[in-house]
This record gives C-alpha cells, sequence and structure tokens, in this order.
C-alpha cells in the first residue's frame, strides 16, 4: 500500500498513476499493484515532435481527471 497521485480515464474507467497531477490533487492510500501506468504518447497533430502522459489504453489524455470515487478506491485496497 502506498500514498500515490492518481487519475482516472472517463472514457475507459481505468484508474491510472498519475504523471502530471494538477496543484489541487489528492494523494490516496491504495495497492499499487492494482494501478495501470501512463503511457508517454508521441502527439502527432505536433510539429514538435511532442509527448503527453496519457491512458495507454486510449492513447489520449483527454478523458483524464484527477477526480476519484469512494467506489474507485474500494477497488484498488
Amino acid at each position: 500500500m502506498e500514498n500515490l497521485y492518481l487519475c482516472k480515464c472517463n472514457k475507459c474507467d481505468t484508474i491510472l498513476l498519475d504523471q502530471n497531477s494538477q496543484i489541487s490533487a489528492q494523494k490516496h492510500f491504495v495497492d499499487h499493484t492494482k494501478i495501470a501506468d501512463m503511457q508517454y504518447i508521441k502527439d502527432e497533430n505536433s510539429q514538435d515532435q511532442d509527448y503527453f502522459w496519457g491512458c495507454p489504453i486510449c492513447m489520449t489524455d483527454s478523458f483524464l481527471t484527477d477526480t476519484i470515487t469512494k467506489e474507485d478506491l474500494d477497488k484498488l485496497i
């Protein structure tokens, strides 16, 4: 069990270890083995070869939120 920053993909419902948390984000005490890792994804629309942290399933950061519900947390203990 660890105290970690988490985010959730609202498209596929995956809970992820947040690599780019907001200043106001809360840490959550959870079993880290039940959390997916974010993926560092190349932005194909960027002229500058930029990368971003996103959901490894949806391959985007468009659906990520720092809001984690009690029901989500119950699955991670």
